[in-house]
Order: C-alpha cells, then structure tokens, then sequence
C-alpha cells in the first residue's frame, strides 16, 4: 500500500502537470483573433504569429514532460524505498505498469539531472543547461555511464546540445566513445612503445659496457698473446732440436752396428786363428792372441752397451708448466667466446634495427683483429 504521503505527492505532480497544461491553453486562445474591422493580418504575419505560437507552445510541453519525468523519478526512489523486499517488480507492473529497467532509467535520470544538490567532488551539470533538455535527450545522455564524463560532453557540447536531435545526439556520443577507446589504445600503445625504448636502452647500456670490458681484456690478452707467441716460437726450436738429436742417434745406432758387425767379423777371424794357433803356434803365440781376443771382447761389449742405450727411446722434455698470466689469457678467451656466442644470439632475437648491432658487431670485431695484429 502506498504511503499517504507518497499519494499527496502524486496528486500534487497531476496537478501540477495540468496546471501548466492549462496555462498552455490559456495562451493559446488568448491570442488574439483578427476581426473583420481590424487591419487585415498579411499572409507572412500570420504564419509568423502561428510560429511564434507553436515554438511557445513546444517549449511548455518540453518543460511538463521533463519536469514529469524528473519528478516521476524522484517518486520511484520514495517508492523503492516504501516497497518490501522483493516485491518492486511486482509493484511497478501492477501500480504504475512499468518494467524495473524504466524504473531504473527514470530513478537514474532524476538523480543525475533532477535533484539539484551540489556534489562534494567533480562537477555538477549546469542547471541552466539540464532546464533547454527535453527527455530524449536526457535518456541518450544516460548512456555516458561516468557522471563526471557525461558533465564534461555537456560542457562541451553547451552551444549546440539544447537543438541536436535524439540520433544526433547519440551520434555525438558514440563519436565520443569511439574517440575515448582510439585515444587509450593511443595510450597503451605509447606506453608499449616506451617500455621497448626502455628496455632497448637499458639492453644498449649493458651491451656497451660489456664491449668496454671485451676491450679491456682484449687489451690485456694482446700481451699474453706476445708471450705466447714468443712461447710458441721457443717450443718449435726445442721441437727441431729433438728431431735433429733422434736424426743423429738414428745415425749413430747405424755406426754402432757397422762397427759392432765389423768387431764380430774380426773376432771371428781371431777365434779361427786361434784354434789354428793351437795347432801351429808355440804357446806364446797363443796367449798374445787370448789377450787380444780378451781386449775385442770387451770392445764387443762396449760396443753393444752403446748400441742398446741408442736403442732407446730419447725422453723428450717435458712442455714447462704454464705461467698465471697464461691460465688468465685462456679463462679470458674461453669467456670471451661465451660472451660473444651470447652476443650472437641476442642480436638475432632483436627484431628491430637489427641491422645497426650486425654493423656495431663488425666494427668490434675489426678493432679485435687490429689490436691482436
């Protein structure tokens, strides 16, 4: 049931309605009508006079209606709140036969446009301007669903939004929001683009230090790349050396062998003519060839011992042990191919102005090769 407040308020908004519907007519057969004993009104007045009529009439309509609507609005925020719980649909559709999503419209309308308080925060619409609104343009106007971004399209469109149509108007506004999603995604789209310039920087930077490093080893390397060198040159020295020794123990071995054959030959002669000495020979003869066969004896061992020590294989000296400043150059070499291999793969990851790291990349390499020379 409703309040009997809320009734006297109904009445009251009737009567209201028919008031400035009767002032309307008032006016309308006030206007004076041409009597034959008065000047006859031309053509171009009259219809001067009917449009005058009209747009006063049109005015007076728009103004009931909008304060109508305002006030029906304020009535169903009264009425919402008198209503039990769960039964606001059911009263709309029976008391005033209107779906809750009209009673919502109109309970929106009225507290954007209609009562009149000022807000503690953002702007309020201008009251001289929501007066110039007729309903239509009021419910397209609920369309903007931010109450600070449908104060500033008033304010912005103040001169013309009272004489735009309904289609005009949601046409302005859907240019509007079109406008509105163009410029975040001009937003986000910058922001893309500076978070990329960013880490574009912050990846130039670390590149460039790690190139100012990569000098700085490159720098140091460069002499213990000389003393390598100079290493490299000592060692193939020692390596011609041994060859040229095992060349002339080869020989040597060779003469051995000659020499040990030719003793044996003799030696052998020297037994046949001992025992032919045994035969022939006094016993003085025969221990002068005993000692002579006793001092071949003993160069044929002699001989043999030689023989056997250049048999052998000759030790070959061990490579000396490296120095820390060589251990540095090759943990530095080592890294340095790690970092370049990186170097590679981050630059073929880049998408863009990749061509300008490809270039920065042959120029370090060029000084590379012109520091080591």
């Amino acid at each position: 049931m409703m309040s009997t407040e809320m009734a006297e308020n109904i009445t009251e908004m009737a009567e209201m309605n028919t008031e400035n519907i009767n002032m309307t007519t008032e006016m309308a057969e006030n206007v004076p009508e041409v009597t034959e004993n008065q000047v006859t009104e031309t053509n171009e007045q009259k219809l001067a006079r009917l449009a005058t009529e009209i747009n006063t009439i049109k005015v007076q309509v728009q103004q009931v209606v909008q304060n109508g609507t305002l006030e029906i609005g304020q009535r169903l925020i009264q009425a919402k709140a008198a209503v039990p719980h769960g039964c606001w649909g059911q009263w709309l559709k029976e008391k005033v036969d209107y779906s809750e999503r009209t009673a919502q419209m109109l309970i929106a309308t009225y507290e954007r446009f209609g009562n009149g308080q000022q807000k503690l925060f953002g702007k309020s619409a201008d009251p001289e301007l929501v007066a110039q609104l007729n309903r239509s343009q009021m419910f397209a106007l609920m369309s903007i669903k931010n109450e600070d971004d449908c104060v500033a399209f008033m304010e912005e469109h103040k001169e013309e939004l009272p004489d735009m149509s309904k289609r005009e108007l949601e046409q302005a506004i859907k240019e509007r929001d079109q406008a509105k999603k163009d410029l975040e995604a001009w937003r986000t789209q910058c922001d893309n683009l500076t978070d990329t310039a960013n880490k574009a920087a912050q990846r130039a930077e670390k590149l460039k230090a790690e190139l100012a490093q990569l000098k700085a080893d490159t720098a140091a390397g460069s002499d213990e790349l000389d003393k390598l060198k100079a290493e490299n040159e000592t060692l193939q020295k020692s390596l011609e050396l041994e060859k040229r020794n095992a060349s002339d123990a080869y020989h040597d071995t060779e003469e051995a062998q000659r020499q040990l054959c030719e003793e044996r030959t003799k030696y052998e002669e020297q037994l046949k003519a001992l025992k032919e000495a045994r035969e022939t020979t006094e016993n003085e003869e025969l221990k002068r060839l005993q000692v002579e066969i006793a001092v071949s004896a003993g160069k044929i061992k002699q001989l043999e011992q030689q023989l056997e020590e250049a048999a052998k294989p000759q030790p070959v000296a061990a490579p000396p042990e490296k120095t820390q400043e060589e251990k540095d150059f090759v943990r530095h070499f080592e890294n340095c191919k790690a970092e370049f291999t990186q170097l590679i793969n981050t630059m073929g990851a880049i998408n863009e102005n990749q061509d300008k790291y490809r270039e920065a990349t042959r120029k370090l390499l060029g000084v590379m090769s012109q520091l080591i020379g």
